[in-house]
């Protein structure tokens, strides 16, 4: 049977002296082992909603629950169940990398041990070895990075809580911390929540998203299931070296697609959903018939499975 890791109970919060709510009845669970991507504009509610769960702030309305222990009633039990890392690395950088780990494990009332089995596991997925004696100034950004997360993990925690983790990395920083990431995830069953606004991050690395925009969730669930929800197919039309505004385009692009309005659309962009029951053969010739007329020269179509991209961009248009 799942267990609960994180649940969000229709939850509420606004900001002192501002009317409207940054958290709107928002509700969402995060199951116990899984990877999951809390994905949202600017100003959409993500940053606050982390702080209600990471500061234990109680919510004006709803409630939060981090393995079935009530916060706002048992902090100090729960806290102990969270790793916390901010999208800013919150370094000494005139202390070694080791010293910085010592020091927080102290604040965490632990002790930092890298030859304990499980503290010297994360250690070396995380490729810190070589560098812990290392001043943390002297570091590379992948690097400091990497203590950052440790620091998350150093007292033990259940659930680890990220703020968008690889921000300003390389292309293959990246890819080698988040290798290290899931493979904490599958050796340990830590729970990871992590913001982010890189799509493809959430398509390579996350089990599950969730959307928030205004404060609610907009849509939430097995990142298979969402794609699947979307439909078979999606059809993207971009006009942008064409010139062609979509708005003029849209009528026709909607009779080739067989009635089936664009889940997404902008000034020089649309995408639309194709589902299994269609006639999908007869749709594709339809617009890749259109898109040939001389006088929609240079617009560009593609026809490919759906993504967390368009996931994304369904639920944020639909709002």
């Amino acid at each position: 049977m799942d267990v609960e890791a994180l649940r969000f109970d229709s939850v509420c919060y606004t900001y002192p002296g501002e009317e409207r709510r940054a958290i709107d009845h928002f509700s969402l669970t995060v199951r116990k082992g899984e990877i999951l991507a809390l994905l949202g504009p600017n100003g959409s509610g993500k940053s606050t909603l982390l702080n209600l769960l990471v500061a234990h702030r109680p919510p004006e309305h709803g409630a939060i629950s981090i393995l079935g222990i009530d916060p706002t009633t048992k902090r100090e039990q729960a806290v102990r169940q969270l790793g916390f890392v901010a999208q800013q690395n919150c370094l000494d950088p005139y202390s070694t990398a080791r010293q910085n780990l010592s020091f927080q494990a102290r604040l965490r009332g632990v002790r930092f041990d890298p030859a304990d089995p499980v503290t010297g596991s994360w250690i070396d997925e995380l490729g810190l070895n070589e560098c812990l004696d290392a001043m943390a100034m002297k570091l590379s950004g992948g690097q400091q990075r990497r203590i950052a997360i440790a620091m998350g993990l150093v007292h033990g925690p259940s659930i680890l809580v990220l703020d968008e983790p690889a921000t300003g990395l390389d292309p293959e920083v990246r890819y080698d911390l988040w290798r290290a990431l899931r493979r904490i995830n599958a050796s340990s069953g830590v729970t990871i929540l992590f913001s982010t606004h890189d799509l493809d991050e959430v398509e390579l690395h996350a089990q599950s998203m969730a959307v928030i925009d205004s404060g609610v969730n907009r849509c939430h669930g097995p990142l298979a299931d969402l794609k699947a929800r979307l439909g078979a197919w999606v059809v993207g039309i971009d006009g942008t070296l064409a010139s062609i505004d979509m708005n003029e385009l849209q009528p026709a692009i909607v009779s080739a697609c067989d009635g089936r309005e664009p889940f997404f659309q902008d000034a020089s962009t649309l995408r639309v959903a194709i589902d299994d029951g269609a006639d999908v053969a007869n749709v594709r010739r339809n617009v890749f018939k259109l898109a040939e007329k001389s006088a929609y020269s240079g617009l560009r179509v593609t026809w490919n499975r759906p993504g967390a991209e368009d996931v994304y961009l369904s639920s944020v248009n639909a709002s």
